[in-house]
């Protein structure tokens, strides 16, 4: 929420001092929301408010009891400035000296009455941007956590592809040995394969800066760990996915190639995947088939690949689910909200 959609909460029973309070606010171009009773302040204390405006007959001790429990409840980065406009600051109400004696309380605010609206509009320009920056604070704590949130998944993605990444360049190195007869034969099909393998890598590092089309980002994850282009079928509409969504869909991607090439379809060189996708009115459909491999069995435990293929989805509000039937593994997803199509 910006600013300047955040409002400033006003309670002041009487209403001519809620009128003038609230068009000295608005006069600075601030939304106000005018509390009639202490419930409807209650309704109204959250994160979002840019302050609070009190006269001094709502200072009774209970209204102190809530603005106390607010502020004590909020989060660390939040000090929420509230503005007393009372009769006689020397001796303000219960209220008023209650929140003083907390310590900091550089957001309480004192004014005596009358108070010029210049004053006023000073007073609240000043704890205004006190707010501000505490918003901006919240915004890069968010961004901060984020980015750890980031960084620890993709050091576990990485780990995971390491180990992976072993496990098939050995099963390339058994199955392109099966095949050739010679030294040399040998090593230049193995070449072909490694080399292949390293670019759908880097292709997928490459993919969260831009967009990527489904039928590419298939083609640069799953083709490395085929026998011949043949073992990949395909078949949908143009579609460009964009940023981390890209990103996301190709890890994804990449692990059921890893998986496939290890127990599945691509494990034979006469097994096949078929991926087939589809726009549907709330957004796009896939499935992934396998066939030709050995028979499948249900794994016993969830691994991190399983856990990555089936949690990704949900960030968008889709789903995936991974069927692992005899004849091939078959994995369904949903994504909402129509990628952007291409063409």
């Amino acid at each position: 929420m910006t600013e300047a959609a955040r409002p400033i909460a006003i309670f002041a029973p009487l209403a001519s001092d809620a009128k003038v309070l609230a068009q000295v606010a608005e006069s600075l171009g601030f939304a106000c929301v005018l509390c009639g009773s202490q419930v409807d302040l209650i309704d109204v204390l959250n994160e979002d408010l840019l302050g609070i405006i009190l006269s001094e007959e709502a200072a009774v001790p209970s209204v102190g009891e809530v603005l106390e429990e607010a502020l004590e409840t909020a989060p660390d980065w939040s000090a929420l400035p509230v503005l007393f406009v009372v009769a006689n600051t020397q001796n303000p109400p219960v209220a008023c000296r209650a929140l003083l004696a907390r310590k900091p309380a550089g957001n309480i605010v004192l004014l005596e009455r009358p108070v010029r609206p210049t004053t006023l509009r000073t007073v609240l320009q000043c704890q205004v941007r006190l707010r501000e920056r505490q918003f901006q604070t919240a915004d890069l704590l968010a961004q901060l956590q984020e980015n750890e949130r980031q960084k620890d998944f993709l050091l576990s993605e990485l780990r995971h592809r390491s180990r992976n990444m072993l496990s098939i360049m050995m099963a390339m190195v058994q199955n392109s040995a099966s095949h050739h007869q010679d030294t040399d034969s040998f090593l230049t099909s193995l070449q072909v394969r490694l080399e292949a393998l390293a670019g759908a890598s880097d292709r997928l590092t490459a993919t969260e800066a831009g967009e990527v089309a489904l039928d590419v980002i298939l083609s640069d994850q799953v083709l490395p760990y085929c026998h011949s282009s043949d073992q990949l079928l395909t078949e949908g509409p143009e579609i460009v996915l964009s940023g981390q969504r890209a990103f996301d869909f190709s890890l994804i991607v990449a692990e059921m190639a890893t998986n496939s090439a290890k127990y599945g379809g691509l494990s034979s060189p006469n097994g096949k995947v078929e991926v087939a996708w589809w726009n549907e009115k709330e957004g796009l459909s896939l499935r992934w088939t396998e066939s030709g491999g050995p028979a499948v069995t249900p794994p016993e435990r969830r691994s991190f690949g399983t856990r990555m293929i089936e949690s990704l989805p949900r960030q968008y509000g889709g789903w995936s689910r991974l069927d692992f039937r005899p004849s091939g593994l078959v994995w369904a997803c949903h994504l909402p909200d129509r990628p952007k199509n291409g063409g």
